[in-house]
C-alpha cells in the first residue's frame, strides 16, 4: 500500500514541479518583456513628443505639449519644407556622389590588395591602414588649407572630395578582407574562359560583394548626412548648405524673440524623413551585409 502511494505521487510531484518552473519563467519573462517595454517607450517617446508638437501653433505648445491639440497646424510642415528642402536637396546630392565615388574607388583598390601578389603590396597596404590612427579633427587645418588653395570654398567639390578621401581607408580595409575570402575556384574558372581582370571585377567579386558594397553605402551616407563641422567651416553660402548646417540657421530664424516650437519640430521631422526611408529599405541588405562574415577579418 505504502509502495503504491509513493508510485502514484511521484508523477503528481514531478507536475507540480514543472508547473512551479513554467510560472517562474513565465514571471522572469514578464519582467523582461516589461523592461523592453520601458526601454523601448523612452527610446521612442522623443519622437512622438516631436511629432505631437509639431503640429501645433505657440499658445497650442504652452498649453498642452504632451499630446495632440486641435486644430493640428499643418501649415507648420508646409513653411518648414519651403526653408528647408533646398538643405535636404543639397545634402542627397553630396552623399549619393560620394557614395558612389568611394565605392567604386575602395573596391578597384581593394581588389587589387585581396587578389594580386606585387612588391610591396603589404607595405602600402598597412601604410594605408596607419591612416586610420590619426584623428580627423587633426586633418581638419590643412585640409581646409589644401581646399582653399584649389579655390573649392563654397562649391559641392569642397564636400564631395574630403568626404571621398577619408573614408576610403576604413572602405579598403574592410573590402580587402572579404575579397581575400572568395573562393579562387571562381576567379581560375573565368580565366579559363578569357576573362580580363575587370570582368573579375565586374561579374564575380561585385555581384557576391552586394551585401558588403550597401553596408558600406549606408554607413558612408549616415556620416556624411550627419556631419557639422566641415560643412560649417567650408560652406558660407546659404544655398550650399548641408542639411545640419541648414537646420541650425532653420533653429535660429524661429528661437529668438518667441520661440516658434510648432515650426522648429516640423523642420526636424522632415529633415529626419530622407534617413527613415533609406533605413527601412536597405534594413536587409545592411543586416545580410553585418551578418555574412563581410566584417570578419
Amino acid at each position: 500500500m505504502g509502495r503504491h502511494d509513493i508510485s502514484a505521487g511521484g508523477p503528481s510531484s514531478g507536475r507540480q514541479k514543472a508547473r512551479r518552473q513554467n510560472l517562474h519563467f513565465s514571471g522572469w519573462r514578464s519582467v523582461q518583456i516589461g523592461i523592453l517595454a520601458a526601454l523601448l517607450g523612452l527610446t521612442f517617446y522623443p519622437f512622438f513628443f516631436l511629432f505631437v508638437n509639431s503640429l501645433k501653433d505657440v499658445p497650442q505648445f504652452f498649453m498642452n505639449s504632451w499630446w495632440f491639440s486641435l486644430p493640428l497646424r499643418l501649415d507648420n510642415y508646409a513653411e518648414a519644407w519651403g526653408r528647408i528642402h533646398r538643405y535636404i536637396a543639397n545634402s542627397l546630392v553630396v552623399c549619393s556622389l560620394t557614395a558612389v565615388v568611394m565605392l567604386t574607388f575602395s573596391s578597384v583598390a581593394a581588389f587589387v590588395f585581396a587578389r594580386f601578389k606585387f612588391p610591396g603590396r603589404q607595405f602600402l597596404f598597412y601604410s594605408i591602414l596607419s591612416l586610420l590612427m590619426v584623428p580627423g579633427v587633426l586633418m581638419l587645418v590643412p585640409t581646409f588649407l589644401l581646399v582653399s588653395r584649389l579655390n573649392l570654398i563654397n562649391t559641392y567639390w569642397v564636400l564631395v572630395l574630403p568626404y571621398i578621401a577619408g573614408s576610403q581607408v576604413v572602405a579598403i580595409f574592410i573590402l580587402r578582407g572579404f575579397f581575400a575570402s572568395l573562393p579562387e575556384e571562381f576567379f581560375e574558372a573565368a580565366r579559363m574562359d578569357g576573362a580580363s581582370n575587370l570582368q573579375l571585377l565586374r561579374h564575380i567579386v561585385l555581384p557576391l560583394s552586394k551585401p558588403i558594397l550597401g553596408t558600406l553605402a549606408v554607413l558612408n551616407v549616415l556620416a556624411t548626412w550627419n556631419n557639422f563641422l566641415w560643412p560649417q567651416v567650408t560652406i558660407t553660402d546659404p544655398k550650399l548648405s548641408m542639411i545640419t548646417n541648414g537646420m541650425y540657421q532653420f533653429y535660429s530664424q524661429y528661437s529668438v524673440g518667441s520661440p516658434n516650437y510648432g515650426k522648429m519640430f516640423a523642420g526636424y521631422m522632415i529633415s529626419a524623413v530622407p534617413i527613415l526611408i533609406l533605413i527601412l529599405l536597405t534594413m536587409r541588405t545592411f543586416m545580410k551585409g553585418m551578418t555574412s562574415g563581410a566584417f570578419k577579418m
